[in-house]
Order: structure tokens, then sequence, then C-alpha cells
């Protein structure tokens, strides 16, 4: 995997397909607020989430003239003051405080109040205040969000965007792919500091691969695959310069690579163990292309037989 936070809680990630390719269907973000080591904080669930309260079941509250101070999706107030003190009331006051806003689940039995957003996802938000908060058994200055839905990984899609719009350049971010059949268990990638930092985005982008086997049709397990990048590689676009560089990667137990590389570039790809070491042009259409594609090839006659223009008994005359 491979990340790039253009701002604040806004992240790009690369998942290539060989992460996660029959199994994993989905993938979610924690955030940790105090450092790399954590505690993280899961941003994502099954379902999208509003943000909500529950109010601890009680015969009587002593609430009565009250105020709770209610502010939702930080743009949104009201006052909810409270004109009697069985659950039934405590849930009807709050249920006249914002139709349509602010949603509240009767209480049945000897269950809590709930109340929560109509909005769902991280951008809902609700906070509580007021003198009436603790007396509900509530926090007062509290603020809670909603979660996002796990984000489902599609076959052929390499690049997926991720906003936390309480995203800080000091966060740290884990990723973790996850089978939705299965979901407490799965792969959690190392954590992505919070701070902005340059890359390209997925529109300069395009994925690489090949994949190798003998001849008894066995995959080859970590063969080195080179791309180097000389000073003349750059793109025809001209919407990024390229610095003299080399990526090296190796084939997985499938004997598969795959790569991001910059569109149009002109690299010269190697492939150890092999007499394989030709120039190719990225193509600058797609999602993804084969390394070993002689239509990629610089050098119309680089996948043929190499036959050496070597001259024998020529014959001479005076």
């Amino acid at each position: 995997m491979d990340c790039i936070v253009s701002a604040p809680g806004r992240l790009q990630l690369y998942l290539p397909a060989s992460d996660w390719e029959e199994i994993y269907d989905a993938f979610e973000v924690s955030r940790s607020s105090g450092g790399e080591s954590g505690p993280y904080e899961v941003l994502m669930s099954q379902w999208w989430t509003p943000a909500s309260f529950s109010i601890p079941f009680r015969n009587g509250y002593d609430v009565v003239g009250k105020q709770l101070l209610l502010r939702i999706d930080d743009r949104i107030d009201a006052t909810v003051v409270f004109s009697g003190a069985t659950p039934t009331a405590i849930a009807a006051d709050l249920s006249v405080a914002l139709p349509g806003v602010l949603v509240v689940e009767w209480p049945s039995g000897n269950r809590p109040i709930v109340f929560h957003t109509s909005s769902v996802g991280l951008g809902a938000s609700l906070s509580v205040d007021g003198d009436a908060a603790p007396a509900l058994g509530l926090t007062p200055g509290e603020k809670r969000h909603g979660l996002d839905a796990w984000r489902m990984l599609k076959p052929g899609r390499l690049v997926y965007d991720f906003v936390d719009p309480m995203g800080k350049d000091t966060d740290f971010y884990k990723v973790r792919l996850l089978n939705t059949l299965n979901p407490s268990s799965g792969l959690a990638y190392p954590p992505i500091p919070g701070t902005p930092r340059g890359g390209l985005g997925a529109e300069h982008l395009i994925e690489g691969y090949c994949s190798l086997f003998d001849v008894s049709g066995r995959p080859v397990e970590n063969v080195l695959v080179s791309l180097y990048a000389s000073q003349r590689a750059y793109p025809p676009n001209g919407a990024v310069g390229m610095f003299p560089s080399s990526v090296d990667v190796r084939t997985d137990s499938k004997g598969s690579v795959r790569v991001p590389l910059v569109r149009g570039a002109r690299l010269t790809l190697s492939i150890s163990g092999t007499n394989i070491a030709r120039e190719i042009l990225v193509p600058t259409t797609g999602q993804e292309f084969d390394l070993l594609d002689p239509s990629v090839s610089v050098d119309g006659d680089a996948y043929k037989v190499q036959v050496p223009n070597i001259v024998v008994g020529e014959r001479r005359s005076i």
C-alpha cells in the first residue's frame, strides 16, 4: 500500500490487487490523535451511522426547567427546556427540538433514551451542554461523530480517496483490509502520518504488472524486476518532471509484481536472471498494463530473437 496525504485528513490510498484479491473485499480506516503508537479510534463500521447519545434509563430525572444545549453538524443550534421528568416526557421534549434534524428513539421498557442526528457518516456531529446534561447522565461539552461505512474494494480499481473531516496534520492513520464475512480478522498496514506531503495524484499514475513462470508452469517467486527512469524520461504531457531514479520490486508467491508508474514515462525494464533489458513507454490511458506487452516496448524488435549481424567468410576480390 502507498498513501498520498494532500491535506490534513485527506488520504489517497493506493491498494494493489495483489494485497487483497480473493482474500479481502473491504477496508477500514482508524485515527490516532495521541501519536503513532495510538490508541486508534475506528472511523468506519459496517453501516453508515449517525452521531448519537444515550440517556441511561431512570424512573425520573431532575431536569424540569433545566436546559440541554445541542449543536448538530457544527452548524445548527437548539435549546431544549424540559417540562417533565419521566422518560416519556424527556423523549417528547427532545423530539420537538429539531424535527427532521434530530431523531429520537422513544424508550421502551427499561431501555435508554437514544437521540441522534439524521445525517450519517464522519461529517455528522452532535454535542451536548447545559445544566440538564449531568442530570441526564451526559457529559457537558462532549461531542460525538458518526461513522463512514466500510469501503468496498473493486476489481480494476487501484486508488481510493478517504476524507476525515476532523483530521489534523499531527494525527496518524491505520488502514486495515478485511473480509466482510469475517471482519474481526484482516491485514493492517503500518501507521500513516497525517502530515501533508508531496506526491502525484491518481490521474498521473497507472499500474504496471507482469507474471513470471518456469517451464513447468509454476510461478517464480522473489525475482527482481527493476524499472529505471533516466534524465530524459520526462512524460510527454509536461504535467510532471522526473528525477533519475529506479524502482525495484520482487515477484510474490504467485510470480507476480504490480507497481504504480507515471503515465507517459520512458523507462528501462530489466528482470534479473533473464536477458530482458529494454526500454518501454508507459501508456497514458487505462488503469493498468502488462510490462511485458510488446506494444509498450520502444524497440520494435525487443521481444524477438536477437540475431547478431556478423559477416562470416566475406568474399573479397582485387
